[in-house]
């Protein structure tokens, strides 16, 4: 099981730079980085030798590294709002789940503060000329 382990966390940098040296000439520099960086995250991602959020941070770390972009480039696709929402939401149901899920006092605490987030989201919503 360790040689298995081991054999997946080096396939992913091997194939990073098979590609990088064996890609076509007319592939530009940073093009041929960002090929084998798709490849290495492609094998971590199947074989998960280290967690799924490291691998997906594999850009942000290289690509300023490697010349392919500045490091703001490199992580402005990761602060998407979009990307914060969906944080947000998984960051109060762990709490929740955390601190009220395994209470009785579950539906007595939960629902009053869900409804009143929604209540105080519409009222910030609504129009004040209306």
């Amino acid at each position: 099981m360790r040689a298995r382990f081991v054999a997946t966390l080096i396939a992913g940098p091997a194939l990073y730079l098979l590609l990088v040296l064996l890609a076509p000439a007319t592939l530009a520099i940073p093009a041929r980085h960002v090929l084998g960086t798709a490849a290495w995250m492609a094998v971590w991602w199947v074989t998960e030798p280290v967690p799924l959020a490291a691998t997906s941070l594999l850009p942000v770390a290289l690509f300023p590294t490697l010349g392919v972009v500045s490091a703001r480039e490199a992580v402005a696709p990761y602060a998407n709002e979009l990307v914060f929402l969906f944080l947000a939401g998984f960051l109060l149901a762990a709490a929740l789940e955390r601190w009220l899920a395994d209470t009785s006092g579950y539906d007595e605490t939960t629902w009053p503060l869900v409804e009143r987030l929604i209540a105080e989201n519409r009222l910030s919503e609504r129009d004040p000329d209306a």
